[in-house]
Parts: structure tokens; sequence; C-alpha cells
């Protein structure tokens, strides 16, 4: 008998993306997974890595982890590119703590979400900045 499972990444990830898009509307496009990106910023996300955090007679607590990746390149903003960079981060910031818990399509949720860190480095990759942060949050299930 095959079983029956729900792709928890792509309803989280799904969120996490309409959120970030809901947020920024155009002035920052936002990606899931690898590909073609354009503009001369955007923010890629990136499924990482879950782990069961407990285990229940019907269902299970697990974290799932995602990387967070902020491109910047604009040449227009170079004398205040670093205050923008800071700027969006912090957006980031209240926008992922304002939502530490979200319900996904299939109506079960993600909570206790959070940025656990973050790195900012300057000119890689052909990008005038990049910001790498860690999100982890919880969902609980493989209910039955």
């Amino acid at each position: 008998v095959a079983i029956t499972f729900t792709n928890n990444w792509k309803n989280i990830s799904d969120k996490l993306e309409s959120k970030f898009r809901e947020e920024f509307g155009g002035s920052l496009s936002v990606y899931v997974g690898e590909g073609e990106y354009t503009g001369t910023q955007f923010l890629k996300i990136l499924p990482v890595s879950n782990q069961i955090s407990e285990r229940y007679v019907k269902g299970e607590l697990r974290e799932y982890q995602f990387e967070f990746t902020y491109y910047f390149m604009d040449a227009n903003i170079r004398q205040g590119a670093l205050t923008h960079i800071l700027r969006s981060i912090s957006r980031i910031e209240s926008l992922i703590a304002n939502n530490r818990s979200l319900t996904l399509a299939d109506s079960t949720s993600i909570v206790n979400g959070r940025l656990l860190n973050y790195e900012i480095t300057e000119g890689s990759e052909g990008f005038e900045y990049l910001v790498e942060m860690d999100y982890v949050c919880q969902h609980l299930g493989n209910l039955s």
C-alpha cells in the first residue's frame, strides 16, 4: 500500500517566499532553490537540513533549516550601499520576528521561526555584498 505524504519542504519554502514577496513587493526578487537569477538585489531561499526534535506516538516535531542569501549589486547606491544592506537586513529580521508562526497550505503550521545568525561578505561572487542568514523553524507533521 502506497503511503500518503506531504512535501513539507515545499510547503514551508512556498510560505516563506510568499511572505517575503508580500513584504518587499517588486523591490526585492525572491527565489527558492538554484536557478537563473536576475536583478541587482534578490533573496534566495535554500533548504539545508531537518532533524527530528521529538517523536510522538502519532506524529513528530521536526526542525527545518533554510539558508537565506541576500545578494546586492547596485552601482547607483555605491555610497550608501552598506546602509542600504543593513536596512534590508533589519527589515528581514523584523519580518521573521513578527511571523514566528505561519500557517501553511495544508493548514499545518510552522512555529518558532527565527534567524540564528548571519554573515555579511563584501565583494563576493560578482556582487558588492552577499549576506547569508540561517533560518530555522519547527513543524509538527506525519500525524496519524
